[in-house]
């Protein structure tokens, strides 16, 4: 045991210290995590307020408006005119009405084809919501991770803190030398600045997902993640994420507006049929009858049928390039998440058996190892807690990433 002397601080008193402020910590971990909010609130809010897919939904609307302009056919002429003529002839005036039809159905197949472009709008929508989530996801992760290095970090400073004060009375009766009280107070000033530093970080991460929310405020002091564990079988979830994948949908429409185009330039080669009526009276004297005429697309469209065709194969090309890479980025990425998983249950249960806190709090009282040591190698046991704590994050965030494809 411990005496005092000199000012002299003792080791009852010491632990004393030790107990309390650690008593607080948890206390305060505690009540950090019982007013957590769920991210399962989170992200539908986020889904809502997000200023960007707010107007891309307006976007979309917009554009899906567009599809059907010029869809129907062309608006029908009415022309009238008066002619002054000699006393001889008199005067004489014309009226005409004619209608521009198509001797094809291309009414049919812009109606089809304009609803191939709508269902592609919704799934680019479709596709930035899921990227915006999938970054409300991380930001929600890198928070949860800050809290809880936080929380250590509260740990690591309030031992500092202790000892610091401890040596700083040794210090001040002469039973510690300088070069001893200068490093327990760097060690002080270390997790002190590691502490402002992540709360600046927090404050951070905050203002994005606040940002994400449309400017709302979202408060998220989670310090603890909830347990997600991976698929258990890589084939089966991607077979059910192949089907209800956004991108992949996107994707697949591409190659269905693009077929769809390329009917419609088939059937654009079929003339076009002008009918009209047309009266003409002069002098008292009247004619009427009728008129027809055909619009050949010799010229205009002469290149666009095969300009449709090599772009749908170009499309479909595409799409079965883009289809592997999705299955090979996720069978890597699947692989990385139950990498990350071992490396993190494994930091976490080499800790637990270790308990190294507890193995030099024993030491300490037993007078093995110095105040100083003792001090010491908590920080080393810290650092360990903090890189387990880091690894957990990145499992996290992969897991994120994995299972965004369904979102």
């Amino acid at each position: 045991m411990l005496y005092r002397k000199k000012g002299f601080v003792s080791f009852g008193l010491f632990m004393n210290k030790i107990k309390t402020l650690c008593i607080v910590h948890c206390a305060l971990c505690i009540a950090i995590c019982a007013s957590a909010q769920d991210w399962a609130t989170i992200l539908p809010a986020i889904e809502q307020n997000n200023k960007s897919l707010q107007a891309l939904r307006q976007e979309v609307e917009a554009e899906k408006a567009a599809n059907h302009v010029g869809i129907a056919p062309a608006n029908p002429e009415v022309e009238w005119s008066y002619l002054w003529g000699s006393n001889a002839l008199g005067d004489r005036m014309d009226v005409s009405v004619s209608q521009s039809l198509s001797l094809s159905t291309l009414f049919g197949y812009r109606s089809r084809l304009a609803k191939q472009q709508d269902l592609r709008a919704d799934l680019r929508l479709r596709v930035e919501r899921t990227a915006v989530l999938l970054q409300a996801q991380q930001t929600c992760i890198d928070i949860v991770y800050t809290n809880a290095m936080l929380h250590e970090y509260g740990r690591r400073l309030a031992h500092a803190q202790t000892l610091a004060d401890a040596y700083r009375q040794k210090f001040e009766a002469g039973n510690a030398n300088a070069l001893e009280y200068n490093k327990v107070r760097l060690n002080l000033a270390t997790a002190h600045g590691e502490y402002q530093r992540l709360l600046t970080e927090r404050g951070t991460l905050t203002d994005q997902l606040t940002l994400l929310n449309g400017g709302t405020p979202i408060a998220l002091t989670d310090s603890v993640f909830t347990p997600v564990l991976p698929p258990a079988d890589f084939d089966t979830w991607y077979a059910e994420a192949e089907t209800h994948s956004p991108m992949l949908a996107y994707v697949r429409q591409e190659v269905a507006v693009a077929q769809a185009d390329a009917r419609l330039s088939k059937a654009e080669w079929l003339p076009d049929l002008t009918l009209g009526y047309q009266t003409e009276g002069v002098t008292g004297d009247y004619y009427q009858g009728v008129s027809v005429g055909l619009s050949v697309p010799l010229w205009q469209n002469i290149h666009r049928v095969r300009q449709a065709q090599a772009s749908a194969a170009a499309v479909q090309l595409r799409a079965d390039e883009r289809k592997l890479v999705f299955l090979s980025t996720l069978r890597a990425q699947y692989a990385t998440v139950q990498g990350l998983q071992r490396t993190w249950q494994g930091c976490f249960e080499a800790l637990q058996l270790t308990n190294s806190a507890d193995l030099l709090l024993q030491a300490l009282q037993a007078g093995q190892i110095s105040m100083l040591e003792y001090m010491m190698e908590l920080s080393i046991y810290y650092d360990a807690t903090a890189q387990a704590l880091s690894a957990q994050r990145d499992y996290y965030t992969a897991l994120a990433e994995l299972q965004a494809v369904t979102l």
